[in-house]
């Protein structure tokens, strides 16, 4: 056991990501597979395998998504996406972070 620690030390400390080396050994260990099965899509008219085409279509269907979506919203409303309407809300209080010496200067 302390042979197989010792080697697991000396994997760890020689890689250049520690983190991803420590989680290959522990899921080695316990048994879990980091293979996983590629994505397939049917589009319908053919299935498709490849990961950079999968991509494409992900991409070309969600910006296709959001011009729906935005004509939709125009149809009603033209100057819609232009307004943003905030409400105030007296009770709340917004604060971004200071230095020290930030501080000491306002007091």
């Amino acid at each position: 056991m302390e042979a197989k620690k010792s080697k697991a030390d000396k994997i760890i400390l020689s890689a250049t990501n520690k983190n991803k080396m420590l989680w290959k050994l522990v899921n080695k260990e316990i048994g879990n597979s980091q293979q996983r099965p590629n994505i397939i899509i049917n589009t319908g008219d053919k299935i498709i395998t490849n990961p950079q085409m999968i991509s494409e279509k992900f991409n070309s269907y969600f910006t296709e998504v959001i011009k729906d979506l935005l004509s939709q919203a125009n149809a009603h409303n033209p100057q819609q996406y232009l307004r943003l309407q905030v409400n105030d809300c007296p009770a709340t209080m917004f604060v971004a972070p200071v230095t020290e010496s930030e501080v000491i200067r306002a007091i």
